[in-house]
């Protein structure tokens, strides 16, 4: 393997922390502004032991739609790749003084005694420009969440700190929902629990290895670290039988012209006897009719970068996908010459976009199915999966910043 795509490899291994207003809530004009409120937010419709429970989508033009969730863990060579049992305890503060982190830890909160035990030279000390910590592992088990969500924060904006810039995210609920039916001792999931802290309205997790100085066994170590790594996603079904409208279905899942083949296999579904529900993975287009439920595959690296958010949206409806769209800054320039805003109704293929209403950065991008559910990558890591979710869940458990705009798109018809 070449020596830049390994270094490739390792960045997208990283993990996306992977914050709600559905796509209901949206404005006619297809933008709307989403506060975000409450502590800790990663408000699923789902809860432990509930992920083979049958939902019914709300009644509209995509038909009769039922989901139920299942739960997807990234496969054992990506994780093993990742590396995550080399992580050190270390806080590295890039081309920080000694003043400037000592600062730091007194806006913190912490007391005399945690900053002298903090700041003592046989745990901290310089490294070029760099000033480093090697914090006493009961003082890190220790800390309130306060005093972590302040300290974590600043260690975040550095992509060398990788477990305070890229956390584990608690995607639902909190540890214990995630790691339902792992096997994982009771003791390891309660301190998972008390060490994870909130990045805006998201629940995450930074102190993998403060865990494992207490979790020797690797076999444990390794079902930690998928059971962090864990994505829910729904299996979305739809009910046809010789009663139903296929006319409609199929204006709606063709959408328009861009997805016609979707029509005979309707029509077929119809007619069979004994058959009344069809995976909408059916219904997708090529390219993520292919990519669902899977994981990014090292061939898909071009100029060291791998799919995320925007190259899933943008290529939606390619039969070939254009690898153009891993470039981020030409974002901005294909929304304006192939999409529109759109307006309600929302139909079936429609980009929803997030950004930052403050600076107009581009946060996310996922692609709108029905009623209130959308195909997503959360991130351009190996370790995210494609994913079909509730647009809810997107933004309480990917986005972490506190307000996000949300934009609606529509790819414009050809001439």
């Amino acid at each position: 393997m070449k020596l830049a795509l390994y270094f490739s490899l390792v960045a997208a291994l990283g993990f996306a922390a992977g914050p709600g207003a559905g796509l209901a809530a949206g404005q006619s004009n297809g933008s709307v502004s989403i506060s975000l409120t409450g502590d800790g937010g990663n408000g699923s419709k789902f809860h432990a032991g509930e992920e083979n429970v049958l939902r019914r989508c709300r009644p509209g033009p995509w038909g009769d739609l039922e989901y139920y969730q299942v739960i997807l863990e990234p496969p054992e060579r990506l994780v093993k790749a990742a590396a995550f049992e080399d992580e050190e305890l270390v806080w590295r503060f890039m081309g920080q003084t000694p003043e400037q982190v000592g600062g730091l830890l007194e806006r913190a909160g912490l007391t005399l005694e945690e900053m002298s035990r903090l700041m003592n030279p046989e745990v901290a000390f310089l490294e070029g420009e760099n000033f480093l910590i090697r914090p006493p592992l009961d003082l890190v088990l220790e800390l309130s969440r306060p005093k972590r969500e302040v300290i974590y924060a600043e260690l975040r904006r550095w992509d060398v700190n990788r477990l305070y810039s890229r956390p584990f995210t608690m995607t639902w609920g909190g540890f214990g929902d995630m790691a339902a039916d792992s096997n994982l001792d009771r003791a390891v999931i309660e301190q998972v629990e008390r060490l994870s802290y909130n990045w805006g309205q998201t629940k995450v997790f930074s102190d993998l290895p403060a865990i494992f100085y207490e979790v020797r066994d690797q076999e444990t170590r390794f079902k930690i670290i998928r059971t962090l790594l864990r994505t829910r996603t729904h299996v979305l079904r739809l009910r046809v039988s010789p009663d139903s409208d296929l006319d409609a279905l199929a204006e709606y899942w063709s959408a328009g012209t861009k997805n016609k083949d979707v029509v005979p296999i309707l029509e077929s579904i119809a007619r069979t006897p004994g058959v009344e529900t069809l995976d909408v993975v059916h219904l997708l287009p090529a390219t993520p009719r292919k990519l669902l439920y899977s994981f990014a595959v090292p061939e898909m690296s071009l100029n060291w970068k791998f799919p995320d958010c925007f190259w899933t949206a943008f290529n939606f409806f390619n039969y070939e996908p254009y690898d153009r769209h891993l470039d981020l800054f030409s974002i901005e320039a294909y929304l304006g010459t192939k999409y529109e805003r759109a307006s309600k109704p929302y139909r079936y293929g429609d980009l929803v976009f997030f950004s930052n209403p403050d600076t107009g950065e581009a946060i996310h991008a996922c692609v709108y199915i029905a009623d209130d559910i959308v195909l997503t990558k959360n991130g351009l890591s190996m370790l995210r999966p494609w994913v079909l979710m509730n647009i809810d869940d997107v933004i309480a458990g990917y986005l972490k910043t506190p307000r996000v705009s949300m934009h609606i798109f529509r790819e414009r018809d050809e001439p």
